[in-house]
């Protein structure tokens, strides 16, 4: 028969047992340690969780600021989220993960950003969220191409060799990076004809110039393009390389894009769509081109002066007075329509169609 004094010691040692393992359990990371039985696992069960790499199931789920979530080797089984994740201090998946993080219509949020060296993050109409600088790279995917996905990231965004990413489609609010966009030699980006909107927060306190930059390594191609661009805010970015947008470029707010590296070296903008500019300051062209060659009507409402301008389309028009302040040359079979606006060009070079409705002023100095 127990007496209360053996229920007690009983009770005791079961504490100490308890806390026991909590204490072992007591470090940031969590490791994935699913089995591989059939059944469907849940990011937030804890019997999926463990202390060590391949260890023992039964740790707290990494749902707070400060633990890490780990998917490795150990267990390379799915992972779904059944209900939004509180925000984690990491995601880091490598070391032979080849499973998928599937955050099913839900959020996930990281305090540091994510490193996705391999596996997938299948968005799924969900939102991944991280506020440190994000990398996929060495065979590492995110999609977002499912309904309704959302990717925002607070830092720099880096898509090196093996990587690849897929965006949300839609418009500005899908897709947004408050830093640098780089796609390195080997990172694929598949724009899904959605929106990047850079709302870039850095800036070089001691030059004055953005410290922000969109580099795409080996210049544009498949994988490599923007569909629609847009950038707002007060800070700046600078390119690192020539870019191409299949679609429309929007820049909205006093922050620019500067087409020139920090060492002097001048990039070209390519656009197959319109061209949107809200305030005068919003584009630095100095020794850069800007290069309209769409397949169908594309439109300029441009505050800031181009230094040299190329127009390679039947269809461009101007919907609002334009300068530039280097050379303008209109191609063979293309048409640029100044439609009622003036036109001020330092030097022109037309073997196309200039075209005037005869109430503008044309200028070319």
């Amino acid at each position: 028969m127990l007496t209360n004094k053996n229920i007690y010691r009983a009770l005791f040692i079961l504490f100490i047992a308890f806390a026991s393992t909590a204490e072992a359990c007591s470090g940031q990371n969590r490791y994935w340690v699913a089995a591989n039985d059939g059944n469907e696992k849940l990011w937030h069960d804890n019997a999926n969780w463990s202390c060590s790499s391949g260890g023992s199931g039964g740790a707290s789920a990494p749902n707070s600021a400060n633990r890490v979530a780990i998917f490795n080797g150990g267990s390379t089984v799915d992972a779904k989220l059944g209900q939004n994740a509180n925000k984690i201090r990491k995601l880091k998946i490598y070391n032979g993960y080849s499973g998928t993080i599937n955050l099913n219509g839900k959020n996930l949020p990281s305090k540091e950003g994510f490193l996705v060296n391999d596996g997938t993050i299948s968005v799924n109409g969900g939102l991944l969220q991280g506020w440190g600088w994000t990398t996929i790279q060495y065979g590492g995917e995110v999609n977002a191409s499912g309904s309704g996905s959302k990717i925002k990231i607070g830092h720099n965004l880096s898509i090196k060799s093996g990587g690849i990413l897929t965006a949300p489609d839609g418009g500005g609010d899908r897709f947004i990076v408050r830093g640098g966009f780089n796609i390195h030699s080997g990172g694929t980006f598949n724009h899904n004809n959605g929106t990047v909107t850079l709302t870039t927060k850095w800036k070089n306190t001691s030059s004055g110039k953005p410290s922000a930059r969109i580099y795409i390594q080996d210049g544009p191609g498949v994988g490599r393009d923007f569909y629609n661009l847009r950038k707002t805010g007060n800070k700046n970015i600078y390119l690192g390389n020539d870019i191409e947008i299949k679609n429309n470029l929007s820049l909205i707010g006093k922050g620019y894009i500067y087409a020139q590296d920090l060492g002097g070296t001048n990039y070209d903008i390519t656009i197959g769509g319109n061209w949107y500019q809200n305030k005068n300051t919003s584009f630095r062209a100095l020794s850069g081109k800007v290069i309209f060659n769409g397949s169908s009507a594309q439109t300029i409402n441009s505050r800031s002066n181009f230094n040299i301008l190329r127009i390679y389309n039947s269809d461009v028009s101007l919907i609002r007075a334009a300068t530039v302040t280097g050379t303008l040359r209109i191609f063979s079979d293309a048409t640029l329509d100044i439609n009622g606006y003036n036109l001020t060009a330092g030097t022109l070079n037309n073997t196309g169609n200039l075209q005037l409705k005869g109430t503008e002023t044309l200028t070319i100095t």
